[in-house]
């Protein structure tokens, strides 16, 4: 078998009990024919190293951008000290790892990393994607397309506003590694249809459930002129649309934090009787919806346009 080494290095002005990130990852593979000449069993020589540069923090507290909690805007880079291979199924062929570390923003705790991939034909050991998570979470591999090869999902999402970014498996044209991961975007329509182009833009402004529902409508009347990739990008709707549903059907104890679900959800006449239904929490309520940093105003726009 190949062997992977981390490379440990101490950082430096650092105040916690484990210092140590990892500055390098190295690959060897084993030399048989040494078999014959050492007594102590095989010998192995260096095929590949790859230095390790952790991302930016600024980065890596970019899911908490639109927040009250102003991230730091620092440049430096973020130690990577856990490298681990991935639970979930990956993609069949080479070997995926998460490496990854973690840093606290007040009270909030910042996962982050990078995707590595290690082709065994070619003995290539490649960083394939960079990630973060203000929820603490690891990128996962899962069916949402519906192909036979898995997603990468990395969950971004703050509070009620539901954020993933969703990469796919794609072939490119490089010797050493011929595949890479490419984001899923809803910036540009799959179909030249101007219900689907209004759709995205619902979705963009953060009405996932309302934009799901006009795709899913268009699907239906357009049959086989469906095509793969709008039916991945209605997936990718469809993921956030999942989660603003689950709020939105969650019992609130304030009803300030209900208007709010129902909002980001889309669903207007509900919490305009939420709101109706609650004289003496109306101003809660308004103080709730003031605070909007404009996600909400947002929704508003895009609904009247």
């Amino acid at each position: 078998p190949d062997l992977l080494l981390p490379v440990l290095a101490q950082r430096q002005y650092c105040e916690f009990s484990n210092c140590q990130e990892i500055v390098e990852l190295r690959v060897y593979q084993s030399e048989s024919r040494a078999l014959q000449y050492s007594k102590q069993g095989n010998l192995y020589y260096l095929v590949n190293q790859l230095a390790v540069n952790g991302p930016a923090e600024s980065y890596a507290m970019s899911p908490l951008s639109n927040t009250n909690t102003a991230p730091p805007g620092s440049n430096k880079s973020l130690p990577l000290s856990v490298l681990k291979p991935f639970e979930q199924a990956p993609p069949q062929g080479g070997v995926w790892l998460n490496l990854s570390g973690m840093q606290m923003q007040g009270s909030t705790q910042i996962a982050y990393g990078q995707v590595l991939h290690y082709n065994r034909d070619r003995a290539h050991l490649a960083m394939m994607a960079q990630w973060t998570s203000s929820s603490g979470q690891a990128p996962m591999w899962q069916q949402l397309t519906g192909d036979d090869t898995p997603e990468l999902i990395v969950d971004r999402t703050v509070g009620l506003e539901p954020a993933f970014e969703v990469y796919q498996l794609q072939p490119r044209d490089f010797y050493l590694h011929p595949i890479q991961l490419a984001p899923l975007s809803i910036s540009e329509p799959a179909l030249d249809s101007r219900t689907y182009k209004n759709a995205l833009y619902l979705a963009r402004s953060g009405l996932w459930s309302p934009a799901l529902n006009i795709l899913r409508t268009l699907k239906r009347e357009l049959g086989r002129k469906w095509t793969p990739a709008a039916q991945a990008q209605l997936d990718f709707v469809q993921l956030h649309a999942r989660f603003t549903q689950a709020q939105a059907n969650a019992d609130w104890a304030s009803p300030g934090e209900a208007v709010r679900a129902a909002i980001i959800d889309g669903r207007w006449e509900e919490a305009l009787q939420v709101f109706e239904a609650s004289p003496e929490n109306r101003l809660a309520i308004t103080s709730i919806l003031a605070a909007d940093n404009g996600r909400l105003w947002k929704r508003v726009n895009a609904t009247l346009r």
